[in-house]
């Protein structure tokens, strides 16, 4: 491990320093969980740091960057970089907020008392009064909140209160609640780990979109990994605790004529595998698959399958300069999928 970061933040000059001495160290991967922006390759360091680096036969791979919903947001977007954005897992560790109709909403936290009573108590809205102090639970706003529910407006933390993070639609209804009654009630109930989340792994709300600035034809980020509340080794307790000696955190880290392709399959899954095509179009844009099915029955036969792209009248003349799609191959095992992005000519 190299550290690159202090309390003045994260300098170039550092990040390819360290770059160069684990090269020098001879490692196998560079791993960096860090990036700056978009920038053209030859003005990135990373970017020309990891170019050095595989020259040396290094495996380079880099985050995507914490600065999503939003496209255009990537960071570490160079073909030669294995750029990562960030998924949920299929782990939640779970604190439900029970309102007083018995209405439940599952939120999260890290924070799990043994001991927290299931008793309904009086619920207050901390930001009511347009109080952003306390709606944000700053030092000194929080008095009198002893034997009260509070609904705050605070982040998925390693709460050392009895907390719960829930999502803005679970928000919205335990806002109307309060609203609809003169004496809401409330408590959490929390549960502990919980495995099987069937829609993970989803890509994380902040990991950061591309197209790529520096290069729109370079479809980025390249895969997506676990970076949602995840555990980790962390230097001091959390939760104040002055003995633990084991201290852990939770943290998140075109209009046009058609163009065409061809794509040939290898079945490396069972010998007889049928794979039907699953299809969303970009928008503006019609999209025609032969074959649309797979039948293969050994293993390691190829198939090839032809892709025709033809823009719709009025591509690239309503504003939106890209759209993205997706092909799927699914079999009752597998999902092979390839993203399809698209980039309209709004010149002409």
């Amino acid at each position: 491990m190299y550290k690159v970061c202090s309390e003045q933040g994260c300098f170039e000059s550092d990040i390819i320093a360290a770059m160069d001495t684990a090269v020098g160290d001879g490692v196998d991967v560079l791993s960096l969980s860090l990036g700056g922006g978009s920038a053209v390759f030859y003005a990135d360091g990373i970017a020309v740091g990891a170019f050095g680096a595989i020259q040396k036969g290094i495996f380079v791979s880099c985050s995507a960057g914490n600065d999503g919903p939003g496209y255009y947001s990537l960071s570490n977007e160079a073909p030669w970089i294995l750029t990562v954005g960030a998924s949920t897992i299929d782990r939640n560790i779970k604190a439900t907020a029970k309102i007083g109709t018995g209405q439940e909403y599952d939120g999260e936290s890290l924070y799990q008392p043994k001991d927290f009573s299931s008793k309904l108590l009086p619920l207050v809205y901390a930001g009511a009064y347009s109080n952003d102090s306390s709606a944000l639970c700053d030092v000194g706003t929080l008095s009198g909140v002893e034997g009260k529910t509070w609904w705050l407006t605070t982040l998925a933390d390693a709460h050392v209160l009895p907390a719960t993070h829930v999502s803005y639609a679970a928000g919205v209804g335990i806002k109307a609640y309060i609203n609809s009654t003169s004496t809401p009630t409330a408590t959490i109930l929390f549960k502990g780990t919980v495995i099987g989340d069937q829609l993970a792994p989803k890509v994380a709300f902040f990991s950061s979109r591309g197209p790529s600035s520096a290069s729109p034809g370079i479809l980025k980020p390249d895969i997506i990994g676990p970076g949602v509340s995840i555990l980790a080794a962390w230097p001091f307790s959390v939760d104040n605790a002055t003995e633990s000696k084991a201290t852990f955190d939770i943290i998140s880290d075109p209009a046009g004529n058609p163009q065409s392709y061809t794509r040939t399959v290898t079945n490396v899954g069972p010998a007889k595998s049928t794979y039907e095509l699953a299809l969303v179009r970009p928008h503006k844009m019609d999209i025609s698959v032969q074959p649309d099915t797979l039948t293969f029955t050994e293993v390691n036969q190829t198939m090839t399958y032809h892709v025709v792209f033809t823009a719709q009248n009025g591509a690239g003349k309503d504003g939106i300069t890209f759209s993205k799609g997706y092909l799927s191959w699914v079999s009752h095992q597998h999902s092979v999928t390839s993203q399809i992005s698209v980039i309209f000519d709004t010149g002409r």
